[in-house]
């Protein structure tokens, strides 16, 4: 899982300044932010030509939305994660729970 102080650096100093078009300053850090997010997208960086626009903005949006639900994983208590793919994240026991009949 990915810290949560890199996912508010990349939400707050990356991602959140962008708002109608993507200054040619940001690219490298969203194009290394959308890998960071999405490791498993292997497709190449689209060039930063305005024809590319469209790739570039669903890198953000999908990035942004990632952000929200892995934050949402930070604030849940310990007992409601479970075992994800890649990380181990103890489960709630069912050892000692009554029933309800």
């Amino acid at each position: 899982m990915i810290p949560k102080d890199e996912l508010l650096y990349i939400k707050l100093e990356i991602l959140d300044p962008i708002k109608d078009t993507l200054p040619t300053d940001k690219i490298d850090a969203v194009w290394n932010a959308y890998q960071r997010l999405f490791p498993e997208d292997k497709n190449p960086r689209p060039c930063s030509c305005s024809s590319a626009g469209k790739y570039w903005n669903d890198f953000i949006k999908r990035s942004r939305e990632k952000i929200e639900i892995l934050l949402a994983e930070y604030d849940k208590p310990k007992e409601d994660l479970v075992e994800s793919k890649n990380d181990i994240i103890f489960a709630p026991s069912k050892k000692g729970r009554k029933s309800k009949s």
